[in-house]
């Protein structure tokens, strides 16, 4: 402000409406991609793995503030609360990851889960004739059936998935 009086300028605030604002342009972006399992079905993974590995998932590794299942989160989009916005960029050897990814990426998470070798949860659809699910099935691990999208799926947009 003193700046401001220095200068002479007079500043006069004026609400815009968000949808008005260009500067609030990517906070209304969503993603084609941006899902979530519903909550129930969500608990009941994480009690599973926790079961399993004995330990909760510390990361999951394609969230936004919006969906991820634990504190640790990376996001596509720059966030405050994200500990990173490309979760194929971070370091999976000492978490138990939360997987649920746009399916664009699905070949190379498989094959970073080959090298890192993380315990955790990878949600993929039942795919067979995608050049990565052999390679998904040489992975292991325990495969469940998830009830229908439209049982189980929550979109974070007005699209279906």
């Amino acid at each position: 402000m003193e700046l401001l009086d220095s200068l002479q300028i007079i500043l006069r605030p004026r609400y815009i409406r968000s949808e008005l604002n260009p500067a609030d342009e990517f906070s209304r972006l969503t993603d084609r991609d941006a899902w979530s399992l519903r909550p129930s079905l969500q608990r009941m993974l994480l009690r599973k793995v926790h079961d399993i590995v004995g330990t909760p998932v510390t990361l999951d590794a394609f969230a936004s503030h919006q969906s991820a299942v634990c504190r640790r989160y990376a996001s596509r989009h720059s966030e405050l609360g994200a500990v990173g916005f490309d979760g194929l960029a971070l370091d999976w050897r000492r978490e138990v990851v939360w997987l649920s990814p746009p399916w664009g990426l699905l070949q190379d998470i498989i094959t970073k889960l080959s090298i890192e070798k993380p315990p955790g949860v990878l949600i993929v659809p039942c795919w067979p004739s995608q050049t990565w699910w052999p390679s998904l099935l040489a992975l292991g691990g325990i495969h469940l059936d998830l009830p229908r999208p439209s049982f189980s799926v929550v979109a974070q947009h007005t699209r279906q998935v």
